[in-house]
């Protein structure tokens, strides 16, 4: 029997654990920080604690995203020639014939697995949000039907492990710079999304954007069937933007739904779309079913997601924009006097875009975390000077409201991780919003 070792006991690694041991598999774990909670759950499950220097029992290692390729864990399972793999690539391989639907890019991820996930669960099939979002991805597909499409939101984290991941359907939504400091390289980075495609044969579908500068390199990477979306630009085959509206072109070009009437706000949003109904067409959802569900899918939490509305200022909570890109497609939402809150973990990528997207809507600019230095020191290259520097989310929000006017947005878009102030972007976004509502006009 093949014995597995899981190394990160984080929501990924627990579930997996329980999965694995279902499954019947021989198991252990390694984690830098086993709690009371932790022990007890691997006593439960009979799982062995190890250690750097125990791992030689086993044959496979489960890594958790969160986990670099350089830890020393990982460099002395190479050493003894142990294959260390991630979820998805574990779920190709002991599950058989499952449905996948393979999301990934730099920004726009969640809002197209969740986009995805309802429309296809409003077209009467039955879809779940795995990988970035919900529950462990091996303990969702084990308490899964195989009639169940499992959505994957796909982080360069993830794939940069895998071997014979396989999608039937995948889709990379853009690639701009980003996880720089984790890959070493833009092109490592760009590699590590490839990944997606690089098992697709002819009997498999990929979702590639014209308008990004990847496009050409992921094309010739892949043996699928490539389909295309632009908003730019008619495609062939694909969905695209023209006019006020949103086109389908395969064998013939049918238009789907009018932009007013597509409910999710932001331009940047429409890219998510073109992605969801190539798939949806692709898949076989018809088109009423789509236009459905794109006239009630509002959004997810935490990517420009509205707070509130107090004296004339709207909040918006965009704390997923976790990097330059995805806070600039917040930014570009807007016309005019936005407060901006930014900073955060610093990911070694330029600051420039934001500060172009920034012109002449910039009202203000609070700055925390540790890349506030950076950001100050950008914005008065860029000409800024409305610049307030806080140490912490409370701070921002009070300075926020002490200077805000009717008529002004208040916009939390760090631009940076949460990492060395938060666990994760959630708890980060939930702290504005609560901080948000409990102002006082």
């Amino acid at each position: 029997m093949e014995k597995i070792l899981v190394f990160g006991l984080a929501r990924t690694g627990i579930s997996a654990l329980k999965t694995l041991k279902l499954k019947g598999y021989d198991l252990g774990a390694i984690d830098d920080n086993i709690d009371e909670e932790k022990s007890k759950i691997l006593k439960e499950l009979d799982v062995q604690i190890e250690s750097i220097d125990t791992i030689d029992k086993y044959d496979t290692i489960l890594k958790s995203p969160g986990i670099r390729m350089d830890n020393p864990v990982i460099l002395k399972a190479n050493e003894l020639s142990i294959e260390v793999v991630s979820d998805l690539e574990l779920a190709q391989r002991i599950f058989d014939d499952i449905k996948i639907v393979a999301i990934t890019g730099t920004n726009g991820k969640t809002t197209t697995t969740s986009l995805m996930t309802k429309m296809l669960n409003d077209s009467g099939r039955k879809a779940i949000s795995i990988g970035n979002i919900g529950v462990g991805m091996l303990w969702e597909i084990y308490n899964s039907d195989k009639d169940t499409y499992f959505v994957i939101e796909c982080s360069s984290f993830q794939l940069e492990s895998t071997k014979n991941f396989k999608p039937q359907y995948s889709c990379i939504i853009n690639i701009t710079p980003d996880h720089i400091d984790w890959h070493g390289s833009m092109q490592n980075y760009v590699n590590a999304k490839k990944n997606v495609l690089k098992n697709q044969d002819d009997n498999c579908y990929t979702v590639l954007n014209v308008d990004d500068e990847y496009y050409e390199e992921c094309k010739k990477f892949t043996k699928s069937n490539v389909y295309d979306v632009s908003t730019s630009t008619d495609v062939k085959k694909g969905s695209f933007i023209k006019g006020d509206s949103i086109y389908f072109s395969d064998s013939d070009c049918n238009k789907i739904i009018d932009l007013k009437d597509v409910k999710l706000i932001g331009y940047h949003n429409y890219q998510n779309v073109l992605f969801c109904v190539t798939l949806a067409k692709l898949i076989g959802i018809n088109d009423d079913s789509i236009r459905q569900t794109l006239m009630t899918f509002s959004g997810v939490e935490h990517r420009l997601e509205f707070v509130r509305e107090m004296s004339g200022v709207k909040y918006y909570n965009d704390s997923k924009g976790t990097n330059v890109d995805a806070s600039v497609k917040a930014i570009e939402s807007f016309d005019k006097n936005v407060i901006i809150l930014a900073g955060g973990y610093d990911k070694k990528v330029s600051l420039d875009n934001f500060f172009i997207a920034g012109k002449n809507k910039f009202k203000a600019l609070i700055l925390m975390g540790q890349t506030r230095d950076l950001f100050e020191k950008k914005a008065r290259e860029y000409g800024f000077g409305n610049i307030f520097l806080v140490d912490d989310m409370k701070q921002a929000v009070t300075q926020a409201n002490k200077i805000a006017e009717s008529g002004d947005v208040v916009l939390l878009s760090p631009a940076s991780a949460s990492w060395g102030m938060y666990n994760n972007y959630e708890e980060r976004g939930n702290e504005f919003k609560e901080l948000v509502n409990n102002l006082r006009g």
